[in-house]
């Protein structure tokens, strides 16, 4: 009985230590990395970056549930606002450029994000497959 009894209590001491060990960072909202950064200047004196992610766009599927963009969703936002700010640090950053977020090889052309492209600087636009289906009303994120 006795033997049965520290059986129990070794078994829920590890149940315990696992349930307090538990990394709250693995449920923190991810981000995606831009692969490449590509610029082109413009005749007013404005640059457009495209940031490229290391995504395949081409299997829809899985694109769907990779990059929602629906409901501002956090990974779709985060990514898009680390993106911005990716560009913003580069030495060749100018005010009033657009920057658009692409999954893939730049000539997919498989838009993800875009900001600025309308001369708004308010908002993010999100897209799914290319076709703009949210937008994210930025509260500071991009202040320096």
């Amino acid at each position: 009985m006795r033997k049965l009894l520290i059986f129990i209590m070794v078994i829920s001491m590890g149940m315990i230590f696992t349930a307090c060990g538990s990394d709250e960072s693995a449920e923190a909202p991810m981000s995606y990395t831009p692969a490449d950064i590509q610029v082109e200047a413009l005749d007013d004196g404005t640059n457009i970056y495209s940031v490229i992610y290391d995504i395949d766009p081409s299997d829809t599927d899985a694109w769907r549930d990779t990059w929602s963009g629906y409901d501002s969703d956090e990974l779709c936002v985060n990514t898009a606002v680390d993106g911005i700010k990716a560009c913003m640090d580069r030495d060749d950053w100018v005010e009033n450029s657009a920057v658009i977020g692409y999954a893939g090889e730049a000539l997919l052309k498989n838009e993800m994000y875009s900001y600025g492209t309308d001369y708004d600087f308010s908002y993010i636009q999100l897209y799914q497959l290319g076709i703009a289906n949210d937008t994210y009303t930025l509260q500071g994120e991009l202040e320096q």
